[in-house]
């Protein structure tokens, strides 16, 4: 609109001081009505800055929100891949751990049973010692090794916890982040 000012007399023309009076006046307006319509247009304006600034704020946090949850599903993802690997590494040790005891009883009752038949014979005595001798040596391996697996079984073990604890703090974060309230637009 076109809105424009013009000079009125002054209403006290005995007075020395300078007086500015000047009325509002629109081609598009009733002389009325020229308050109103620049109101209306300041409205307008107003109107149309915060729905700019709401629609910015809310494209922002659908952005904000999908990033997120996109990082959550790799950490569940990944979570899910590290266990099941710990999964099969703990299989296998375990099996491995159960073959080895198994082995080791087996030859604790050969080692025993050699020692009783030794007992008979001086000759046989002889080649029962060097077999003693070789099972014990054997022995001896398959503790070291059962330790050596112990000892791995505790490191898969310390990782899972630890893949545990990083994940929980990404889901305290996760949280964190959904109970965070909407700051008010005004």
């Amino acid at each position: 609109e076109a809105v424009g000012a013009r000079p009125l007399p002054s209403p006290s023309a005995q007075t020395n001081e300078p007086q500015a009076v000047y009325r509002l006046t629109s081609a598009d307006a009733a002389e009325e009505r020229v308050l109103l319509s620049v109101l209306r247009a300041l409205e307008q304006a107003f109107e149309t800055k915060h729905r700019l600034a709401l629609e910015q704020a809310r494209t922002e946090m659908l952005s904000a929100s999908m990033t997120f949850q996109v990082m959550a599903d790799e950490v569940k993802k990944n979570q899910e891949d590290s266990g099941k690997r710990f999964d099969a590494a703990s299989r296998q040790l375990k099996d491995g751990l159960t073959s080895t005891s198994k082995r080791l009883f087996l030859l604790e009752r050969e080692k025993d049973s050699l020692a009783k038949a030794g007992a008979t014979s001086q000759t046989a005595t002889a080649s029962l010692a060097k077999t003693v001798d070789a099972l014990r040596t054997e022995n001896l391996a398959l503790r070291d090794r059962t330790a050596s697996l112990e000892a791995q079984l505790a490191a898969v073990l310390a990782a899972v916890d630890a893949q545990g604890e990083r994940l929980s703090r990404a889901e305290a974060l996760a949280a964190r982040e959904t109970a965070r309230p909407a700051p008010p637009y005004h």
